[in-house]
């Protein structure tokens, strides 16, 4: 799980008050948010932020970009910067309850914590940089406007083994083989319902249960990557069950589960499961050389 994904269902963990957890920010009641929702701000400029959470208890907004990289956007932030209150109520649709004050908080590696810092001094921002450590999560930098939030990540001890993975378990930016590994399962067990038909947008939202929390890119990206895995099954192992229809982007199952006997649907199923594991298998030997399945090459056609 890539970093920017890893952070989202962590923060909606804390919000949520998963077990295993810190409660502080679920316990200043700060709800499970916003994922890449766009919105405009007092410029008429888009913004959009990796995550975004409230809370009504405190009157508060947080809009949190996360940063794998050691650079920071100059034009990102200052659109970020221009964010007025009206913006958060009246665009992000946010309740009016929620929006008296808001922080945009940064979070980054520990590694590239002086480049981002670099960064927002050079955009003359006053974000606070927070980094993921061993122990957590640490403010680095600057403070934020909510006073009630000053203490929380100095630091917000985790357990990384605690982190859940969950509530988005893949997203546009994920690998295919890690779209396969969900959406491969879904596409057999709607099977099993009698379901012959499989389209990306619905299999998307199938496998994503905060869909709703979801912005429109983000729903597009991750219907792109699932018509690419779909795509991807016709030619590898799965041509003999489904045919994948390019012009209008679904799958169509060969076989009806519940036109065949007990015996035959458990062997198919046993057979089809085989295959999804050397599918997964080759799609991740494409973004992983030393993997046993490497050399096999895909194409798709989306």
């Amino acid at each position: 799980m890539h970093f920017s994904l890893l952070m989202t269902n962590l923060w909606i963990g804390l919000c949520n008050g998963d077990r295993g957890l810190p409660t502080d920010l679920h316990k200043l009641g700060y709800s499970t948010g916003l994922i890449e929702w766009q919105f405009v701000n007092q410029d008429r400029d888009l913004v959009e932020p990796d995550f975004m959470t409230w809370s009504e208890q405190i009157n508060h907004t947080l809009m949190c970009e996360w940063k794998n990289g050691a650079n920071a956007s100059r034009d990102q932030l200052d659109r970020s910067a221009r964010v007025a209150t009206g913006d958060l109520r009246s665009h992000a649709v946010i309740s009016s309850n929620a929006v008296a004050n808001h922080d945009v908080v940064i979070v980054g590696l520990d590694e590239n914590q002086l480049r981002l810092q670099i960064s927002l001094d050079a955009a003359n921002s006053k974000f606070p940089l927070i980094v993921t450590t061993e122990q957590g999560l640490e403010r680095v930098s600057q403070s934020f406007n909510e006073p009630k939030l000053e203490s929380v990540f100095d630091p917000l001890v985790i357990d990384w083994s605690r982190v859940p993975t969950s509530y988005i378990s893949c997203d546009g930016e994920s690998e295919l083989w890690e779209i396969a590994e969900v959406v491969v399962p879904e596409i057999l067990s709607e099977m099993q319902a009698g379901v012959m038909i499989f389209v990306g947008r619905d299999l998307a939202q199938s496998i994503s249960s905060l869909w709703t929390h979801m912005g429109p890119q983000a729903k597009s990206a991750l219907e792109s990557k699932v018509n690419s895995t779909l795509s991807a099954m016709q030619q590898h192992g799965f041509s003999q069950y489904f045919k994948w229809d390019g012009r209008q982007r679904k799958l169509m199952a060969s076989t009806n589960l519940h036109s065949v006997t007990p015996t035959e649907r458990s062997r198919m199923l046993q057979r089809l499961r085989s295959t999804q594991n050397k599918f997964v298998s080759t799609l991740r030997a494409q973004v992983e050389p030393g993997h046993p399945e490497s050399g096999i090459q895909l194409s798709l056609d989306v």
